[in-house]
């Protein structure tokens, strides 16, 4: 197994068990290295625009994301549906929170910007992937001497032992794997810290945004669980997975390989053909920010008692502006002419998400259609000769959607 693009779901004792004697061998104290969102609360303002000053450094203001609509940001950290961490030198770190322990503090910009930094955020996104689910997004880093392993993983220790927390059960990221440019900063940094650090359970590709360069980038769709065990028990009970479409069933069988091997033991995955009636009418799901829909995804979710036919919907403005159009849909039979609607539009399978709970809950898949004419930075990992068979399937699955979208299809060799 190469882990280069993921490994097998982890038992919850030993993720823990590592990211603890991870933590113990760095050089990284949390209470001089580290600023925790509730000292962000206290002045969110402040922890606004410094974690907009870090993401503007980290990607030369070429940056698109919701940051900028301070007012509305403060009420989201106030609320706790935003939590903003900082990490870097004892002097940055001392710096940031005596302005953040002061509901009064208002440094001006040229003080942020010379704050050598790192931040991250988690939002809660329990209305896009569910109830229980936050997003760790809105990451970069100005700081070149403490490294950002030791700050996500003292976040994720903390969050998952945290009472406050324990209606949450997942976090998603959508990682940044990208090489370098003379001109873009690559993720290829970010991505092994997700892999070799946090080890995160990989689920597909997410070709939803455009960053920087102007280039929608086929980032990894990841996952961390407080229970993996749980998780994985929840798999094992899913199904049967059922798709209309071969290589679409390709991708959902090697991404269970891919997560639950060396066990035997996966659900089955069905291919039949597209039966009954696709639902008639589709909503539009657009988060803040329609200044920045050419840089962000919107979704799609069939709402057949007053939604709109989806060929109307997807020639709305909003639609035809945005990055991508996101589908999410349960991957079972019922849903198979609605699978089979969303191909004959554009829409292709790029990843997956397991059920997560006690309940018979159904894996979901995500269907995406990105904007005509995008050009897609692909992952640093396509090409490398050390992929193990299951990685190197899952890539050519990634270059053959990418394929379709482009006309120009993404290999695992060079």
């Amino acid at each position: 197994m190469s882990g280069i693009v993921g490994e097998p779901l982890l038992p919850t004792a030993v993720q823990r068990r590592w990211w603890g004697e991870r933590m113990s061998a760095l050089d990284f104290d949390p209470a001089v290295n580290f600023i925790a969102p509730e000292r962000a609360r206290a002045n969110p303002l402040v922890a606004i625009r410094a974690r907009l000053a870090v993401l503007l450094a980290t990607y030369r203001d070429d940056y698109h994301t919701d940051s900028f609509d301070l007012e509305r940001l403060c009420r989201r950290v106030e609320d706790e549906e935003e939590a903003i961490a900082f990490w870097g030198e004892p002097a940055a770190v001392a710096r940031l929170g005596g302005w953040l322990d002061s509901a009064s503090a208002v440094p001006d910009d040229s003080e942020l910007a010379r704050l050598e930094l790192g931040t991250a955020t988690s939002i809660d996104v329990g209305e896009r992937f569910g109830p229980g689910h936050r997003e760790l997004c809105r990451g970069g880093s100005v700081c070149r001497t403490v490294s950002s392993i030791g700050a996500t993983l003292s976040s994720l220790l903390r969050f998952f032992a945290a009472d406050a927390h324990d209606d949450f059960h997942t976090i998603v990221s959508t990682v940044r794997n990208r090489r370098s440019e003379p001109d873009v900063a690559g993720g290829a940094a970010i991505h092994r810290l997700y892999t070799r650090e946090i080890k995160s359970s990989f689920w597909g590709f997410a070709p939803w945004y455009v960053m920087q360069g102007g280039v929608l980038e086929l980032l990894d769709y990841r996952e961390i669980y407080r229970d993996g065990d749980a998780v994985h028990a929840a798999i094992l009970r899913g199904g049967p997975i059922s798709l209309c479409d071969e290589d679409e069933a390709n991708l959902v069988e090697s991404l269970l390989e891919l997560n639950l091997r060396p066990s035997a033991l996966r659900p089955a995955v069905e291919l039949g053909e597209a039966t009954g009636s696709a639902t008639s009418g589709w909503r539009l799901e657009v988060g803040e920010g329609d200044d920045l829909i050419a840089f962000n995804q919107v979704g799609v979710q069939p709402a057949p008692e007053d939604g709109l036919p989806l060929v109307e919907l997807l020639n709305t403005p909003l639609a035809r502006a945005a990055a991508c159009v996101v589908a999410r849909l349960p991957l079972s039979a019922a849903h198979g002419a609605d699978q089979a609607l969303l191909r004959d539009h554009g829409f292709r399978l790029s990843a997956m998400s397991p059920p997560k709970g006690v309940r018979r809950e159904p894996f979901v898949g995500f269907w995406s259609r990105p904007r005509s004419g995008l050009g897609v930075a692909e992952p640093y990992y396509f090409g490398s000769s050390l992929l193990d068979s299951a990685e190197e399937r899952l890539v050519e699955c990634g270059g053959k959607v990418v394929g379709e979208w482009t006309g120009s299809a993404l290999t695992a060799s060079r």
